[in-house]
Formats: C-alpha cells, sequence, structure tokens
C-alpha cells in the first residue's frame, strides 16, 4: 500500500501590509506518524502549500523542488451560509499533472486538502511504478 497522508490541523495568518503569511500544518501518515510543517508564502494558501512540502515531501523520498503547482480552482458548492468552498488543484511532477480536490466552508483548508489529495495521487502512482516489472 503507498504512503499516504491526511491533514489534521492547519493554522494560516495572513493580513496586508507588512504583515507575514505563515501556515502550520500537522498531518498524519497511513503509519500513524504525526509531522509538522511550518512556512512563509505570497499569501495564505501559498504559505499552507509550502508547510505540507516542509511536512511531507522528505518524508515520502521526494525532493524538495519535485512538485510544482500547476492549476488552482476555486468553485462555491450550495447557497448562503450552508456554500462551501471546493478547490480543484493541478500539480506538475516529472512532467505528469496529477489532480486533487478539497472541499470546506474554509476555502483555504479545502485548498490544503485537495493539495494532500494530489500529493497522494502522486505516491499512489509513483509506488504503481516502482512495483510493476521493468
Amino acid at each position: 500500500m503507498p504512503k499516504s497522508y491526511r491533514l489534521l490541523h492547519l493554522q494560516a495568518i495572513c493580513g496586508s501590509g507588512e504583515v507575514f503569511r505563515t501556515a502550520s500544518v500537522t498531518l498524519e501518515s497511513s503509519d500513524g506518524r504525526r509531522l509538522d510543517g511550518f512556512a512563509e508564502g505570497d499569501g495564505p494558501v501559498d504559505a499552507v502549500y509550502h508547510a505540507i512540502n516542509e511536512a511531507v515531501l522528505a518524508d515520502a523520498g521526494l525532493p524538495s523542488r519535485s512538485v510544482r503547482l500547476a492549476e488552482f480552482v476555486i468553485k462555491i458548492e450550495g447557497k448562503g451560509t450552508a456554500a462551501k468552498g471546493k478547490a480543484i488543484i493541478a500539480i506538475e511532477s516529472n512532467g505528469r499533472e496529477l489532480y486533487g480536490t478539497g472541499l470546506s466552508t474554509d476555502i483555504v483548508e479545502a485548498s490544503a486538502l485537495a493539495y494532500v489529495s494530489a500529493l497522494n495521487h502522486l505516491l499512489a502512482e509513483r509506488k504503481g511504478k516502482k512495483g510493476r516489472p521493468g
């Protein structure tokens, strides 16, 4: 079974002017370990993605620059106060695009869930290739 991750905790700080945009995340790996990441970014979503990379990429055996955000879309599902943000993203790694989605009333959380989903797809694909006869 390929390694996978689940988002447990997310905190993002943003603002205008001289405010640092930062994020901290805690993820759980499929073997039960907790991994923490902290990073700055151009905005809250960028900071969250960098924090997830800090927590996950080395643990997953991926070089730090091996994943690039290729597409980012937010859609609204539902109406009024019951509406949720749906993040749909594509990441690029070694010339391949992999997609992830996330759904939450908080679009930063939806974005984080989508990114983790896409990373899990990448890891599953890599595991599948390693298990195939050459």
